[in-house]
C-alpha cells in the first residue's frame, strides 16, 4: 500500500469512528466560526471580494455547509475519505446547491491556478505524511489567488514534535507552527486566535496549543520596493 492510499484508509476511518457523533447542533467547528466571523467582517468593508471559498480536509462538508449559509458564497472541499464525501454529497444534495464536494488528495488538487478567494485547512497538516507535506503547501498555495486569505487551524506549538498516532502507529502526527511554512512565499500573518481542544484561551500545555490563523497572500508586486 502506498502513502496515499494509506491516507485514504486513514481517512475513512476517521470518517467511520467518528460519524454517529454526527448531529445538526454540531455541525460547525470553532475554526469554522472564526473564518465566518473574519470574512463577514472582510466583505462589510470590502463588498464582493469573496465569492468562492476551498476547504482542504473538509470530511463530509459540515463546515462549507455553515459558511455557504452563513455567507452566500460557493464553497467547495476536498477530502481524501471516499465515504466522507459520498455522505456529505448525499446530505447536502437536495438543501444547499453552494457545496460542492470530491474526493481526492492534499497534494494533488483537482483545481485551477488561484481559483479561489480563501483557503481553509484544519487540522490536516500535523496528520500529512512528511513526504506529502511539501506538496501539499504548494498546493494550497497555487490554487489561491493573491490577495486571498489561508486560514489556518492546527497544532501550534513553539518547537516541531513528532508523536505516536493512538489510532494509527503506523501513521505518527507531527505538530509544528504550520502558518511558517508559508511566511517565505509571501504571506503575512493578520490575525491568529489561540486555544486548545479543551477550552477558548491558550493552553500553558505545549501540546495542546491550537491556533486559527488568517495569512493573507501578498499580491507579488507589493513584495518589492520600487527602485
Amino acid at each position: 500500500m502506498n502513502t496515499e492510499e494509506k491516507v485514504i484508509e486513514e481517512a475513512n476511518k476517521y470518517f467511520e469512528r467518528n460519524k454517529n457523533a454526527i448531529t445538526d447542533v454540531n455541525e460547525a467547528s470553532k475554526n469554522a466560526y472564526l473564518a465566518n466571523d473574519f470574512i463577514r467582517k472582510y466583505i462589510t468593508s470590502y463588498p464582493g471580494t469573496i465569492k468562492s471559498i476551498l476547504e482542504v480536509g473538509c470530511n463530509y462538508g459540515y463546515n462549507l455547509n455553515f459558511l455557504s449559509k452563513q455567507l452566500g458564497v460557493e464553497c467547495w472541499g476536498i477530502d481524501p475519505s471516499d465515504k466522507a464525501i459520498e455522505y456529505g454529497n448525499a446530505r447536502w444534495k437536495n438543501v444547499n446547491k453552494k457545496v460542492h464536494l470530491a474526493q481526492g488528495i492534499s497534494n494533488r488538487l483537482p483545481y485551477n491556478d488561484s481559483e479561489f478567494d480563501v483557503v481553509m485547512v484544519g487540522f490536516l497538516m500535523y496528520v500529512t505524511p512528511r513526504e506529502m507535506i511539501s506538496d501539499t503547501v504548494l498546493e494550497v498555495n497555487r490554487v489561491l489567488k493573491a490577495g486571498g486569505f489561508l486560514i489556518l487551524t492546527d497544532f501550534d506549538t513553539p518547537i516541531n514534535y513528532k508523536r505516536s498516532n493512538k489510532h494509527n502507529s503506523g501513521m505518527p502526527v507531527y505538530k509544528e507552527d504550520y502558518a511558517k511554512r508559508f511566511l517565505p512565499m509571501g504571506y503575512s500573518i493578520i490575525e491568529k486566535n489561540s486555544y486548545s481542544h479543551s477550552g477558548d484561551c491558550f493552553n500553558p500545555d505545549v501540546q495542546e496549543r491550537v491556533s486559527t490563523q488568517v495569512l493573507y497572500k501578498e499580491e507579488l508586486e507589493s513584495l518589492y520596493l520600487k527602485a
